[in-house]
């Protein structure tokens, strides 16, 4: 039983890893030409994953330029 949650956990890392890395892909040039609605767009493709509680993208400076939260769920500032 251990052994399978471990196992799960290191799945659902990867997975969390691979999707990050695919939104951050798809983030640059949004970023880079001041896009908030092509931004918002990325992050709103994970909708479809109901584990994603939140997702958010920032500037160089902290400042939030997309996001996305489920229902109930505060989408931070920073």
């Amino acid at each position: 039983l251990i052994y399978n949650d471990r196992l799960y956990e290191s799945m659902r890392r990867a997975e969390t890893t691979s999707q990050a890395e695919v939104l951050a892909a798809s983030m640059t040039a949004a970023l880079d030409f001041d896009d908030a609605y092509a931004a918002n767009e990325a992050v709103s493709a994970f909708r479809v994953n109901r584990q994603v509680r939140w997702v958010g993208a920032f500037d160089e400076s902290g400042k939030r330029i997309a996001g996305y939260a489920r229902s109930g769920v505060g989408l931070p500032a920073r």
